[in-house]
């Protein structure tokens, strides 16, 4: 996972100066909205893509004090809805209870969280193991590479934000 975050830094996608620092410190305050500004995904062989959000403006998060968390995109009108608690080893875990695409019911995700002058970075390692996509017929199948590492930064909401 070392190896992808670097490749991700160099790339030029996220810049996080103390996110090796995260685990010698509290967790991160995640409390509270916050709004999407970019994802990118970077592969096993170092190369990154930047995801592409329809009004990206208009996906908020928001995560609070009793462990539930919201996300929604308002102008695609999807949203998910699910709880929230920081593991031993310092990441966060996510479980989806609910949401408008009802496979992602039930899933779980760990990341790695740090926040940094009203940003807040969530980085996933995907293994080839959790990257599987249904066909119309029903088929699982694998999709995507082997491993990659999936980065998203949110700013901090402001007053007056839609």
């Amino acid at each position: 996972m070392r190896a992808f975050l670097l490749a991700a830094l160099f790339a030029g996608l996220v810049i996080l100066p103390s996110f090796g620092r995260a685990q010698e410190r509290a967790t991160p305050n995640i409390v509270g909205s916050w709004r999407l500004l970019h994802a990118a995904s970077v592969d096993d062989q170092g190369k990154s893509r930047i995801k592409r959000y329809k009004a990206a403006e208009s996906v908020s998060l928001v995560y609070r004090l009793d462990g539930t968390w919201t996300l929604e995109n308002e102008k695609l009108g999807t949203s998910s809805f699910g709880t929230y608690q920081w593991l031993p080893s310092g990441e966060l875990e996510q479980t989806i209870n609910g949401s408008t695409n009802s496979a992602a019911v039930g899933r779980s995700a760990i990341r790695a969280a740090s926040v940094e002058g009203g940003r807040l970075t969530l980085i996933e390692s995907k293994a080839a193991a959790n990257s599987y996509k249904t066909l119309p017929t029903g088929e699982v199948v694998p999709s995507g590479p082997a491993e990659r590492l999936d980065v998203v930064v949110y700013r901090r909401a402001q007053a007056g934000d839609r």
